[in-house]
């Protein structure tokens, strides 16, 4: 198991050079070209100053030197400082950009090993490794150490963003990896601090929504139908907006609207044929519920699996 854990140890320390050694180096071309444009703009404009003065002392040394000189050399130099003084911003922009390109290595570095584990934990079969290194490691054991290599790969990222708050991007990801650790409370909390920074995404606002019915056991009323009625106002077609939105009204019994819902879902971007074919079962059982028709058999609606509510 140690064996299995130090290869992806190392697999992920090269993924992770592959990525942050070309972003820590040097800037792109077009930024290298602007910095390079504007230097040789400040080479020309020093030329064409050095013309113009020579110009003026020219004439100032065939003519008596009188207040139209003055004037004339005055607004020389006061056009040739407003110019240059231009210049100066394309470093600024260097600069810039070299510290967005430092922030988002460390945003990599932080992020990167902690969402391969939980894809890993969401995806793969960490007990297989388990089986095929260590013959006496029983599952609970595989699963334990895992599960506490991912909670301190969490704890770490919760720590960085209490240090670093201003980071909707990081507090999404622990949001959704305390979603997967099964920790709904954590999981709502955390997708307020991303919407306090990003309040109007759809797609925020939906997993909140779902974060904090699981939550509340279940329960779509209130904040998180609140929620999904905020997404639904941004993103019309969420599929899992409308996942919720139409589980919220079957279970509030108003079937036409929950109909409504989970028939535009069928029509929304990138839904699975899963989730097509649930929501296709659950349209019809509302149908039926509606006209007062006993319910048949197995096909009985149900709340549509939210976190595959995409082909994604």
């Amino acid at each position: 198991m140690i064996q299995f854990w130090l290869i992806v140890a190392a697999m992920l320390a090269v993924a992770l050079l592959c990525v942050i050694v070309p972003l820590l180096g040097r800037g792109s071309r077009e930024e290298d070209m602007t910095v390079a444009r504007a230097e040789g703009g400040a080479v020309v404009l020093a030329a064409i100053f050095r013309t113009e003065m020579a110009e003026l002392e020219r004439q100032a040394a065939a003519d008596p030197p009188d207040a139209q000189y003055g004037n004339a050399r005055r607004e020389l130099e006061r056009r040739f400082v407003d110019e240059i003084g231009v210049q100066p911003v394309s470093t600024t922009v260097r600069t810039g950009s070299v510290v967005q390109r430092a922030g988002t290595a460390a945003l990599l570095l932080a992020l990167l090993p902690s969402a391969a584990l939980v894809l890993y934990m969401r995806l793969g079969d960490p007990l297989a490794a388990a089986v095929q290194t260590d013959g006496t490691a029983g599952p609970d054991d595989s699963h334990a150490a895992t599960q506490g290599s991912l909670d301190v790969m969490v704890g770490r990222l919760a720590a960085r963003l209490r240090q670093q708050p201003d980071d909707p991007a990081g507090w999404t990801m622990l949001a959704r990896s305390y979603a997967v650790l099964e920790r709904p409370d954590d999981a709502a909390a955390a997708y307020r601090h991303a919407l306090g920074l990003t309040p109007r995404d759809p797609q925020l606002l939906a997993d909140y929504a779902d974060a904090l019915a699981s939550a509340n056991g279940g329960d779509l009323t209130g904040a998180p139908l609140e929620s999904i009625e905020a997404a639904l106002a941004l993103d019309p077609l969420n599929p899992k907006a409308l996942a919720l939105a139409g589980s919220a009204a079957f279970e509030a019994r108003d079937y036409p609207r929950a109909i409504q819902y989970w028939q535009r879902l069928e029509q929304a971007p990138g839904v699975s044929a899963a989730i097509v074919g649930q929501a296709r079962t659950n349209v019809a059982e509302a149908r039926r519920l509606a006209s007062g028709a006993p319910t048949i058999g197995s096909e009985r609606a149900g709340r549509l699996p939210t976190n595959a509510a995409t082909s994604n």
